[in-house]
């Protein structure tokens, strides 16, 4: 029996990057050919095509297939899948703040302090440590400071320090006093590691700051202060330092920016700095802690809300006053 003819091998395309090689390949994204793994990334390289199949555009009803109806039906439960993903995180953050968050709120309530506080994974809400202490009845604040050692009628970069678990019942001057005169306890640390005898006498003096300080804030005597950190003293550089040394405690300027106030003109609240804390945050609103800026001299590009409750001051066109 004679054998049957050869019939010719259909010819195959060539690759559309080199050129040489048969294809192998065909791209998902937009049907070119390639014959390896090189001319593929090149095709995508050259062309930006990202390798994948378009899962939106139109299919004529003639050409549309099994295989594009399995895609469509996969597209639709991504879709399905992310849809209910969104819901659910969205559930998680309409869901009541935690109980500590909400007593906090309380006791801040119960001093007459608005406290707002943010939603988990903001910055401002990440940093804050403020914490109210159910045993001694003690608020303790994280506090932001902006010391502007310079009074200038351009803006000037502050120093900005972040200072946490600060009573409310100390007073203004009290806990700014702490950042330029350095303590004894803070003096003996600088000295060097103390044997056992010279970390006593260290450990002593920090007792007598710790009363020094509670004999200066005007509260019960029965009451108990949290000690302010003695390494406060090393947060300024010493330029700042010497400037608001250099300025008597209840000749600070301390404002603290309104919350109703617009963007394009904020308005301050001045604070006394020989009320306490507590006193000063009194019938305010705060988000998540105060800010407050430190001046030696009163600024002239600030407003203040409320006009009795200031230093010298000049009418504003809007009927409030400026520094």
């Amino acid at each position: 029996m004679a054998d049957a003819p050869d019939h010719p091998q259909p010819k195959r395309a060539k690759c559309q990057v080199c050129h040489v090689n048969d294809f192998k390949y065909k791209c998902p994204g937009c049907a070119a050919v390639t014959c390896s793994l090189a001319c593929s990334q090149q095709h995508k390289a050259e062309t930006g095509c990202t390798g994948q199949r378009s899962r939106t555009h139109y299919i004529p009803k003639k050409i549309y297939s099994e295989s594009d109806m399995l895609s469509d039906f996969s597209f639709v439960q991504d879709v399905t899948r992310v849809a209910d993903l969104a819901n659910r995180q969205l559930q998680q953050q309409q869901q009541r703040p935690p109980r500590q968050s909400t007593a906090l709120q309380a006791a801040a309530r119960q001093r007459g302090v608005d406290l707002a506080l943010m939603p988990a994974g903001m910055q401002r809400h990440d940093v804050n440590r403020t914490r109210f202490n159910h045993r001694t009845k003690a608020f303790l604040w994280t506090l932001e400071f902006h010391f502007y050692p310079t009074v200038s009628d351009l803006p000037t970069e502050p120093v900005i320090h972040l200072e946490h678990f600060v009573d409310d019942r100390y007073t203004w001057e009290t806990v700014l006093q702490t950042f330029w005169t350095p303590s004894e306890s803070s003096a003996s640390s600088q000295k060097g590691r103390p044997t056992k005898r010279k970390a006593a006498e260290v450990e002593a003096n920090r007792q007598v700051d710790a009363a020094h300080q509670a004999a200066r804030a005007p509260i019960a005597s029965n009451s108990s202060l949290r000690p302010l950190r003695s390494a406060m003293f090393a947060v300024l550089p010493e330029a700042v330092k010497e400037t608001f040394a250099s300025t008597p405690g209840d000749q600070l300027v301390l404002l603290m920016r309104f919350d109703g106030s617009p963007a394009n003109h904020p308005q301050y609240y001045q604070l006394l700095p020989l009320q306490t804390i507590q006193e000063s945050l009194a019938h305010k609103r705060v988000i998540e802690y105060p800010a407050i800026e430190v001046y030696s001299q009163p600024p002239k590009d600030r407003t203040l809300v409320d006009p009795e409750i200031s230093f010298e001051t000049t009418p504003a066109p809007n009927g409030k006053s400026e520094l």
